[in-house]
C-alpha cells in the first residue's frame, strides 16, 4: 500500500509535471506564433512599400518615356511644318514669277483672260 501510495504520488507528480510541461510548451508555441505573426506583418508592410516604390519607379519611367516621345513628335512636327512652310513660300514665289513673266510676254492675252473670267462671274451672279 505504501508503495501504491508512493506510486500514486509519483504518478500524480509525473502528471503534474507533464501538464506543466505541456502548458509551458503551449505558451512557447503561442509566443512563437505571435512572433511569427509580427514578422509576417512587418514583411507584408515591407513588400507593400517596395511594391509602391516599384510602381512609382514604373510610373516615373513611363512618364519620362512619354515625355521623350512627345518631345520627339513635337520636334518632328515643328520641322515638318517649317519644311511645308518653306515649300509653300517657294511655290508662291514661283507662281508669282510665272504670272509676272506671262504679263511681260503676253499682256493682252492675260487681260483678255481676266475680262472673260470677270464676264462669266458677272453672268453667274446675275442668275442667282
Amino acid at each position: 500500500m505504501a508503495r501504491q501510495a508512493k506510486n500514486g504520488t509519483s504518478n500524480a507528480e509525473a502528471e503534474s509535471r507533464s501538464a506543466k510541461s505541456a502548458t509551458e510548451d503551449l505558451v512557447s508555441i503561442e509566443e512563437l506564433v505571435s512572433d511569427l505573426e509580427k514578422r509576417l506583418h512587418r514583411l507584408n508592410n515591407a513588400v507593400k512599400r517596395e511594391a509602391t516604390g516599384a510602381s512609382g519607379d514604373v510610373s516615373e519611367f513611363v512618364s519620362d518615356t512619354l515625355n521623350d516621345v512627345s518631345d520627339r513628335v513635337r520636334e518632328s512636327m515643328r520641322t515638318l511644318a517649317q519644311s511645308v512652310s518653306e515649300e509653300a513660300v517657294r511655290a508662291g514665289a514661283d507662281t508669282l514669277n510665272r504670272i509676272a513673266r506671262e504679263v511681260d510676254h503676253r499682256p493682252f492675252a492675260l487681260l483678255a483672260a481676266a475680262a472673260g473670267i470677270g464676264f462669266l462671274l458677272g453672268l453667274a451672279t446675275r442668275r442667282l
